[in-house]
């Protein structure tokens, strides 16, 4: 009897902490139907490597697709964030990802939003099918600081028409004052994030003089916290060595998807993956993500 009272219980406590599995709708950002394939292609440029993930699918391979350049997070590289390029490829989104920093060390934040920005140019120019008026600036912790200076940055020669940016880890006070205006951002932190404190996320918030910013605070799953995006129960959030859980295909996959959904469809800050009621959603009833909005 005690051992069937113990295995009830632990049958319950592994069904409470479950986490959300991954949505089988074809519709959502997050689900695993797929209408292209994907070629990972390895470049050197400027001495860096980047990375770029294309849409393939036969006689779409002509097609113009909107374009995420990604940020990596200090000492992160590319295969942090692999099944998320491959993710957004397969769903017919293109991906940039530019070692804009010169090692670990590098400090000079100003030449690597500068590098940030000249790798972009070179790769849009190199590949027609990427349509550079469909561009998206995201990033991750120190690759989001990047971002977000690269985005106000001078002799800019695309300007970026969204910005999402995982817990920024950094700002320059300059170059954020330079923002486009029409640029919408979008700024995403966990709200167990041990790493970036809140001050910093709310005075970018506060100080990206856009018409249209979001600040969206994530909440924790049972068992699964909201910490940096690099909690250390599983090692890569946005999908990398480990597999994939609740906060790809419920949250990171479907923000991108939403930016790049939005400015393919020429909106202006409306598509609900990002802008809407979805973006709040985790998949689970009892966590529900909080905002806040400057429109």
């Amino acid at each position: 009897m005690k051992l069937l009272l113990a295995s009830i219980c632990f049958v319950l406590s592994a069904t409470a902490f479950a986490l959300p599995p991954q949505p089988t709708d074809p519709n959502h950002p997050g689900s695993a139907t797929y209408d292209y394939g994907v070629s990972h292609e390895k470049l050197k440029i400027m001495g860096r490597d980047v990375d770029v993930f294309l849409p393939r699918a036969g006689a779409f391979e002509r097609e113009s697709f909107p374009v995420v350049v990604f940020g990596h997070g200090q000492a992160i590289k590319v295969d942090g964030y692999e099944m998320t390029f491959e993710h957004l490829a397969k769903r017919g989104i293109a991906v940039i990802h530019p070692m804009y920093d010169s090692g670990f060390f590098d400090r000079k934040w100003r030449r690597m939003a500068a590098d940030y920005n000249q790798l972009v140019d070179a790769v849009l120019q190199r590949y027609e099918q990427l349509n550079p008026e469909q561009l998206i600036y995201a990033g991750h912790s120190k690759g989001a600081y990047i971002a977000l200076m690269a985005a106000g940055a001078p002799n800019l020669k695309v300007v970026p028409k969204s910005l999402v940016l995982f817990a920024p880890a950094g700002m320059d006070d300059d170059y954020i004052n330079k923002l486009d205006k029409n640029t919408a951002v979008s700024i995403i932190y966990g709200e167990a994030d041990s790493i970036i404190g809140r001050d910093l996320i709310d005075r970018i918030y506060k100080l990206a003089p856009v018409e249209r910013k979001q600040l969206l605070i994530v909440n924790s799953y049972s068992g699964l916290s909201a910490d940096h995006y690099i909690p250390l129960n599983r090692s890569y959030i946005f999908g990398g060595r480990d597999g994939i859980g609740a906060f790809h295909y419920h949250g990171v996959w479907k923000w991108l998807m939403g930016a790049a959904w939005d400015v393919q469809e020429g909106a202006r800050a409306s598509n609900s993956f990002l802008y809407g009621e979805d973006a709040l959603s985790s998949g689970d009833s009892n966590v529900r993500h909080e905002i806040f909005r400057s429109w």
